[in-house]
């Protein structure tokens, strides 16, 4: 009977041949040698084995049935060509530069790379390229649509070998080609591909006497072993065997099948006489869908689920939906249909353009604007029918933008940014443009290095000539952008070797020395300037006895005296517009002192005469101010003893006398100099230098206010008695140079208030021998002019800044006058750098116009 069972269930083992399997539908048995084994689920290679291990367990799952490795495909973003090898070498960029990256194919859209630490780093915005997926979509931007979509399926392992599922029309198809798992054979081979090589593979060999069930050979390595008796009766297991030892083979039989992972639920196997049954009462997987459950039960949840969106119609392209968190996100990339707008495009893509526009309200209520209506036509809305519509707004005093303000903040660049040039603005000011502010403007030419006429050329001036060197009292050339001086005027000196500012100080000639005509014989008397006029006043007539008083406009010479008088002494000074000239003469009734006001031209306005029983000398002052003169009367005597007075005259052309004589200075003063007689404010200042009998030499100043009041007199010492003064009107101080026996001095007083004060003196070294000094202010320097009582030669020198010593050696004034000079006068204006020259050489007189710096 034993022998009997053994030899039936051998023959049952043996008589079982190899079958093939279709790895797309359920797995089946498969017998190889001599003993038949189950398939094993393929997706659970690791599956653990049922308590019986007769026969391998068979799960039932078809191999990989969901989707596998769905839209992975190889790199394509923009290092893909280093991934494959093509090109590693490192991109050498600078930090913070940036380039355009991706692609705009398909649904693709640029981004942006950054370089950080001297390489390209990521690709950042955009739409970037997608593993291509099988859903009719470029998703990898490469211009084809689900090219290498195909998606592999079944194992791949052990003797499996994986088939593919074909993208077609956005879909995979079914499993194809492979070799799916099999049976487990005793041949060192892994067929159900779990990963284990021979595992449970047994066969039956002959029962022992003492028990009902055959004995079981293991296969290892590819052999069975021996054969291993079971010790009685045991738990019936699913091997053909009545492993209980009942009479009944594997009866009852059942385990549980499939998983119960994601949405799968674990079904039944029964035992069909030594393998198991198809796996019965379960769900298995499915393909993935994106609805926030794991369908194809691999632990991952709607892993890798895209799908295409948006409209194709144009100018529409299809953009891609991702899933996430079981739901589709919104479309990204591609062109998504729009708000139709007026534009002549299917916005909508809907296949009309711009329709159901209708009408638009253009046009407001506001400033310029009024109401109307405008029609979508051609793709544009058209003229505003029946209003107006806001515009820019422009510099015209309106509201063309219809803010509600006009001329708001209009503002355009003027000028140019060539050379120096930079533009400025020009704004709008009630309707129109103003200046040009806050720029550049260009410059005449000159010669330094830069394009000051912003022509676009430096230092050429329009001409094409090379730029203008304008340096003072000297000639130069342009070179280099710099001016190269060649040469100083004849009397001027660059005292500071400094070619770029010229030849800084010196005295010239600005007109030459001219002879008077007609000839005027005698001496002059005084020269001065005022802005627009120049005058002279001469005594006509070598023979003392036949003097006449002539006054000098350029070299024309007119008498302006009484012709029955016999002058001996006459002076000038300015009254806008003409003159105010003064004499005193010798008549039949004494001394008589005329005056005259005189137009621009010399022309006579207004006259009179004084008898005064007074000395020989008189100075004149005009002061525009308050339309007024000033003469003031000394005695010429020496050692005379008498006092110091002086006359105010009118210059507005009314009737009426002079008034005075005012005195300042009583009885026995010493009065033989001519005194220095200024305009001051809205008064006189009145210099003179004194010798007091008893007291000594001195200078002594008063104040004569326009109601002809005198102020207290001022007075400060001096060394010797002077022997003659001179001097000129700064800015508020009066300067006036005094001969003081063998000592020159430079006495400063104040003049801007109406009591005049001594200020500091400067006692001049070396020592001149002086007549006729003349002190002036022309331009940054003080000169000093003096007739040299040696040689009858008009000196000059310029001062240091603290007016104790010259700037260089003294120079003759008129180097080119042959003739002996025997009076000299040279006075300036406070408004002038030039003053007039007056000279006598003898009998002539001739005039000339002296600049100094």
């Amino acid at each position: 009977m034993w022998n009997r069972k053994a030899v039936v269930l051998l023959g049952i083992l043996t008589g079982c041949t190899a079958s093939s399997f279709d790895v797309g539908g359920p797995l089946g048995d498969e017998c190889e040698g001599a003993a038949c084994v189950a398939q094993v689920d393929a997706r659970r290679p690791d599956a653990a084995p049922p308590a019986d291990r007769g026969v391998p367990p068979d799960e039932g799952v078809p191999p990989d049935e969901g989707v596998v490795d769905r839209g992975v495909v190889p790199d394509a973003g923009p290092d893909a060509a280093v991934d494959q090898g093509i090109d590693a070498a490192v991109v050498v960029c600078e930090a913070g530069e940036t380039r355009p990256c991706g692609t705009s194919e398909g649904p693709c859209e640029p981004g942006t790379e950054t370089c950080e630490g001297g390489a390209w780093g990521a690709c950042v915005g955009g739409v970037q390229p997608q593993p291509e997926a099988c859903d009719t979509v470029d998703n990898d931007c490469d211009g084809t649509v689900d090219e290498e979509a195909d998606a592999p399926c079944g194992p791949d392992a052990g003797a499996c070998e994986p088939g593919t599922r074909r993208c077609v029309d956005g879909a995979l198809g079914a499993c194809e080609g492979g070799v799916g798992p099999a049976p487990e054979g005793c041949n060192a081979l892994d067929d159900d591909c779990d990963g284990v090589v021979d595992e449970e593979v047994l066969q039956a060999c002959e029962p022992a006497a003492e028990v009902c069930a055959p004995g079981v050979q293991a296969c290892a390595d590819g052999a069975f072993g021996a054969c291993e008796q079971p010790a009685g009766p045991e738990e019936e297991r699913c091997d053909g065997g009545d492993n209980d030892c009942d009479g009944t083979v594997d009866e009852g039989l059942v385990r549980p099948c499939g998983s119960d992972v994601g949405t799968c639920r674990p079904g039944e196997q029964a035992c069909l006489g030594l393998t198991w049954s198809l796996c019965e009462g379960g769900v298995g997987p499915a393909d993935e869908l994106c609805d926030g459950e794991d369908n194809d039960c691999d632990g991952v949840i709607d892993e890798g689920l895209m799908r295409a969106c948006g409209s194709d119609v144009a100018p529409c392209e299809p953009g891609v939906e991702i899933c996430a968190d079981g739901v589709w996100g919104a479309c990204e990339g591609g062109i998504q249909p729009m708000e139709e707008a007026c534009d002549g495009s299917d916005n909508d893509c809907d296949g009309t353009v711009d329709e159901g526009l209708g009408e638009v309200i253009c046009g407001g209520e506001v400033g310029e604007c009024r109401l109307g209506v405008q029609r979508c036509v051609d793709g544009a809305f058209g003229a505003c029918e029946g209003g107006v519509v806001a515009v820019d707004e422009d510099c015209n005093g309106l509201d063309d933008d219809c803010d509600g303000t006009a001329d708001e903040a209009l503002e355009r660049p003027c000028g140019m940014d060539e050379g120096i040039c930079q533009a400025g603005v020009e704004r709008c000011i009630a309707g129109g443009w103003g200046a040009c502010e806050g720029g550049v403007m260009p410059l005449f030419e000159i010669c330094n290095g830069l394009d000051d006429d912003c022509d676009g050329r430096v230092d050429v001036d329009a001409m094409g000539q090379p730029a203008g060197c304008f340096l003072e009292r000297a000639r130069a050339n342009c070179v280099d952008g710099a001016c190269d001086l060649v040469a100083c005027e004849v009397g001027w000196q660059n005292v500071n070797d400094d070619p770029s500012d010229g030849c800084e100080r010196g005295c010239g000639l600005f007109q030459a020395l001219q002879a008077l005509d007609p000839v005027v014989d005698g001496s002059p008397m005084r020269v001065r300037t005022a802005p627009g006029a120049e005058g002279a006043v001469f005594l006509r007539g070598a023979d003392a006895a036949a003097a006449r008083l002539a006054l000098v406009v350029g070299a024309a010479a007119r008498e302006v005296g009484d012709p029955s008088l016999v002058y001996v002494d006459g002076d000038l000074a300015f009254a806008d517009p003409g003159w105010v000239v003064a004499g005193l003469a010798d008549g039949q009734v004494g001394r008589v002192v005329t005056w005259s006001l005189r137009d621009a031209a010399g022309g006579l306005r207004q006259s009179d005469s004084v008898q005064l029983p007074l000395g020989r000398q008189i100075a004149v002052a005009g002061q525009r101010v308050s339309r007024r003169f000033l003469l003031a009367l000394v005695s010429t005597e020496l050692r005379a003893v008498g006092p110091l007075d002086v006359i105010i005259g009118s210059l507005d052309g009314m009737p009426g006398r002079p008034v005075g004589p005012l005195r300042l200075a009583e009885t026995g003063v010493l009065t033989a100099i001519r005194p220095v007689v200024l305009p001051v404010d809205d008064g006189f200042l009145v210099i003179a230098a004194l010798d007091v009998v008893g007291v000594g030499p001195r200078l002594s100043a008063w104040y004569i206010n326009g109601q002809n009041a005198v102020g207290p007199e001022v007075t400060t010492d001096l060394p010797a008695v002077p022997t003659a003064i001179g001097g000129t009107l700064g800015d508020a101080i009066a300067r006036v140079v005094v001969q003081a026996g063998p000592d020159t001095l430079i006495q400063d007083v104040s003049a801007a208030l109406a009591r005049p004060g001594f200020l500091a003196r400067h006692p001049l070294r070396p020592r001149i021998t002086a007549t006729d000094p003349g002190l002036l202010q022309a331009g940054r320097s003080w000169v000093l002019t003096w007739l040299d009582t040696a040689s009858q030669r008009p000196m000059f020198g310029l001062l240091t800044d603290d007016l104790t010593d010259f700037l260089g050696p003294p120079a003759d004034l008129l180097p080119d006058l042959r003739d002996g000079v025997n009076r000299l006068h040279v006075h300036g204006a406070p408004d002038s750098a030039l003053a007039r020259i007056g000279v006598s050489t003898g009998v002539r007189g001739r005039v000339g116009a002296l600049g100094c710096r």
